[in-house]
């Protein structure tokens, strides 16, 4: 027993001070006591209805037709199911109401088979306890060719445009991760093996204003060609706010291209006309972050750039928006590590098949 303990004191003070080794040091001399009971968690959701899912995300196939959605339960609660109604033509308005897609189900994601094209559905999640109290339902929307976005709504102010995302609004939002692969053909460039183009895209609303929260891993940050900010290293926003899914621009629909320096000759903006794109000059608040960067050269890797963005309601032609409205939208990423005009630039696409003066092929975002 002598041997045991001088042989635990040299270990001990062989080891260099600090919390950490003591606690674990701690934690062997006391194997030999009485472990204590686990606290025991409360499930909420025992007499009261679980809260509504959220993250929720509808992506779509076409062989088969198939819209899938995906979802985030509460972590609180123990559930018994979930229920998933849908209807053409308007919002489920209860548990009663439409086509039943799924049912006594504790998953997070379905994909529903019974599908056709050019219809846009609307579903309603409802999550149930053991005692079938049901939860408010979460409205998502969905037609065959587009992916779909559920926003958050966050309190007024509670964001600020800052090019972070750490406010705790933000970390309310799901991030839709994106990873693009670079054509073989185009990975030409001066400064290193930069071959996918990855991060993630969020979007928030408030009363007044639209959020969108943009992050490139970006490894060579190039913006370099004055007045085409296209051809730069650039996140492109479409939005069509009327839903009429024109086969051109009209007067609902938006389009800003927005690089990670600030000026009129680094960033675009366009309103339908009907025909085509024509002027438009939003009151954006826009910060970029890209101090972990040096722009303009490969001489060095480069951590990613953030943008953040803040564009009033007003100037998108609407005053506020309501509970389950949707609108068309779309985004592009534009990835440049080539000198100005030198050669062919690298886009990349939200919604396959998206074309950038098509609203009827742009995708979803439901409020």
């Amino acid at each position: 027993m002598k041997s045991l303990v001088a042989a635990l004191l040299f270990a001990y003070f062989s080891i260099s001070c600090g919390n950490p080794k003591h606690l674990a040091i701690k934690g062997f001399l006391d194997l030999n006591k009485p472990s204590s009971t686990s606290a025991t968690t409360t499930d909420s959701c025992t007499t009261t209805a679980p809260a509504n899912p959220t993250g929720i995300l509808l992506t779509t196939s076409t062989t088969p037709n198939k819209i899938s959605i995906t979802w985030t339960n509460p972590s609180d609660c123990k559930l018994k199911g979930v229920l998933i109604k849908r209807k053409t033509g308007s919002i489920p308005s209860d548990i009663n109401d439409g086509t039943t897609i799924a049912a006594n189900s504790d998953n997070a994601s379905v994909d529903d088979t019974s599908v056709s094209t050019a219809t846009l559905y609307y579903y309603k999640i409802f999550l149930y306890n053991d005692a079938s109290q049901y939860s408010p339902g979460s409205i998502a929307s969905g037609m065959l060719g587009t992916t779909s976005i559920i926003q958050t709504k966050v309190s007024d102010n509670s964001i600020v445009v800052d090019g972070q995302d750490n406010e705790s609004a933000w970390g309310s939002t799901s991030k839709i991760n994106f990873s693009f692969s670079v054509v073989p053909t185009f990975a030409d460039y001066t400064g290193g093996n930069d071959l996918n183009v990855t991060g993630y895209i969020r979007f928030a609303y408030d009363t007044n204003n639209f959020y969108i929260f943009y992050h490139t891993d970006d490894k060579f940050l190039r913006v370099d060609n004055v007045g085409a900010p296209w051809t730069d290293d650039s996140i492109e926003v479409f939005f069509d706010f009327g839903f009429n899914r024109t086969a051109l621009p009209d007067t609902n629909d938006f389009h800003a291209i927005i690089t990670p320096r600030s000026g009129a000759s680094y960033e675009s903006y366009g309103k339908g006309t009907g025909a085509a794109w024509g002027a438009w000059t939003p009151t954006v608040t826009r910060v970029s972050d890209t101090t972990s960067c040096t722009l303009n050269t490969d001489a060095d890797t480069d951590a990613g750039w953030n943008m953040e963005i803040k564009i009033p309601f007003s100037d998108l032609g609407v005053s506020g928006i309501t509970a389950g409205q949707i609108i068309g939208f779309t985004f592009w990423v534009n990835d440049d590590d080539l000198v100005a005009g030198s050669g062919a630039q690298h886009y990349f696409r939200w919604t396959t098949g998206t074309l950038s003066s098509n609203p009827s092929t742009w995708g979803i975002l439901q409020f």
